[in-house]
């Protein structure tokens, strides 16, 4: 019976440190959406990685800024045009978490202005529950 009881408490153990010592490399900044799109702007949000002392915002696989907070206003886009966003959280040792889902988004249309075209193909990224979107408005 001793020998049994002291199985379990090795496995749980076991269990417990492992999920304690996650990498910062494999946490990924998840739930990005846009909170706000105009004709020439989107706000960015997304969840707070623990530990990121900043964050990489991606338009198009191009780096577009670093910043300190879960959240950007990118700006200079052109109206009623389709876009990609993904972020990456930065440590304070200079390590990167994986990169978030992609984030389609359709910047707002200015009278007379169509849309043209899509740009880009989905890269699936496993580890967040929500999937990047195309946002229409």
């Amino acid at each position: 019976m001793k020998r049994i009881y002291l199985l379990i408490i090795l496995v749980v153990g076991c269990v417990m440190l492992s999920a304690q010592q996650d990498p910062f490399t494999n946490r990924i900044p998840c739930h990005l959406k846009a909170s706000r799109v105009g004709t020439n702007s989107v706000e960015l949000i997304w969840e707070n990685v623990v530990e990121a002392v900043s964050y990489e915002v991606y338009k198009e696989d191009t780096l577009y800024k670093t910043v300190k907070e879960n959240r950007i206003t990118v700006e200079g886009l052109n109206s009623f045009d389709i876009y990609f966003f993904s972020v990456k959280a930065r440590n304070s040792h200079g390590e990167f978490s994986r990169e978030s889902e992609k984030l389609y988004v359709a910047t707002a249309e200015t009278k007379g202005k169509r849309i043209s075209g899509w740009r880009g193909g989905v890269k699936p990224v496993l580890g967040c529950l929500s999937i990047g979107a195309l946002i229409l408005h």
